[in-house]
């Protein structure tokens, strides 16, 4: 607990998170295109004394093929950004391309360990996976970097295995092919792996993913550019969730400014939320079921009754002759006992064959 008490007191503001790891679908992505990188920390970065510009970066220019620190000595300053550690042999396959230095006057686990920069710019040139190059870095580093116009417009999109069987006949490449999203034109640049089904059913394979500003701008026609409806977060351990909720209903609070009395105007709800409503949902189907079988048991059992007792009506001369050469009450009562179960039994088996046909003859027409 006191290496995260001065993680956060290493950023200058309680309220951001010591760090911000990559989400699931972040993580997903980046194995899909072979990208051997993880978001170790979050970091301040040094800045002028006095001022509140970043100090110049470390920037290997010998490295940049594409130029792209030519005319870029420093960065947008940011309390908060990222060291992209290289993990696995993830040194052959990407450049460092700059690293910034770290606050030295804020302590920090990574400025302990002997550290002093962090890497701020990452660049993958093509390979087997990749049709194009790759650059990872902070939304604000990409901004000095890439400029604030050619960015959001980035007509690009990773596609999973569902569109790509649907859009692309057997053996077609599609890295480099063109698709369109209502009528916008996007250039695949990734393939993401098979994912399956999720609990739900859902099929996840059936995704594509395009930046963020094209979609609002180009795709989705937003009002109000910038609105997000829906944030995505996990955890790396469930015991975790309780303090991740606390720290985004704080960190969401003060960034809609909500004084102390005042209710939440967001949602958060976590996959234990989730798990209870649709364990709430299967309880209330399961006594629905149960009251539907037995309604129709009882049906069923009034309709035999009828059946049986016009039948007793309409053979009341068989019933006479069978006494008069000697039956008893029960074997007329075995009789018709009998009679009613086989009458069941016989409707049960063919209720349970018809099913099963309807089942097997749909199956082909089923969507999972």
């Amino acid at each position: 607990m006191q290496q995260r008490a001065v993680e956060y007191k290493h950023h200058g503001d309680d309220l951001v998170p010591r760090q911000q790891r990559f989400s699931q679908y972040t993580r997903s992505l980046m194995k899909s295109l072979a990208i051997p990188v993880m978001n170790e920390w979050g970091l301040r970065p040094a800045v002028v004394k006095g001022t509140r510009d970043p100090v110049p970066l470390t920037a290997f220019r010998d490295l940049d093929k594409k130029g792209l620190l030519s005319n870029v000595s420093t960065l947008c300053f940011h309390q908060h950004l990222p060291h992209y550690a290289l993990t696995g042999n993830g040194g052959e396959s990407v450049q460092v391309l700059a690293r910034q230095r770290v606050d030295p006057d804020r302590p920090h686990p990574f400025t302990a360990a002997g550290n002093s920069e962090f890497n701020c710019l990452l660049w993958l040139p093509p390979a087997e996976q990749r049709a194009g190059d790759i650059f990872r870095c902070a939304f604000g580093i990409a901004l000095a970097v890439f400029g604030e116009v050619a960015y959001p417009d980035a007509r690009v999109a990773l596609i999973g295995q569902t569109p790509l069987e649907n859009r692309f006949d057997p053996g077609e490449e599609a890295i480099g092919a063109t698709i369109r999203i209502k009528n916008v034109p996007f250039q695949v640049v990734g393939v993401l792996a098979p994912k399956g089904q999720s609990a739900q059913g859902s099929d996840q394979d059936d995704v594509i993913f395009i930046p963020f500003t094209t979609a609002e701008r180009k795709v989705f026609g937003s009002q109000f550019l910038g609105s997000v409806g829906a944030l995505f977060a996990s955890t790396e351990q469930s015991a975790d969730l309780p303090e991740a909720v606390d720290q985004i209903r704080e960190v969401l609070r003060a960034r809609h400014r909500l004084q102390g009395e005042q209710a939440d105007d967001f949602t958060i709800r976590t996959q234990g939320d989730i798990g209870k409503v649709q364990e709430s949902t299967s309880q209330t189907l399961t006594v629905m079921l149960f009251a539907i079988a037995s309604v129709s048991l009882l049906v069923g059992g009034i309709g035999i009754m009828n059946i049986l007792l016009v039948s007793v009506t309409e053979r009341t001369r068989e019933i006479g002759v069978r006494m008069a050469v000697g039956a008893k009450r029960l074997h007329i009562l075995m009789q018709f006992l009998i009679e009613a179960v086989t009458l069941s039994l016989f409707g049960g088996v063919i209720g349970v064959i018809v099913g099963l046909s309807l089942i097997h003859i749909s199956e082909p027409t089923r969507p999972y």
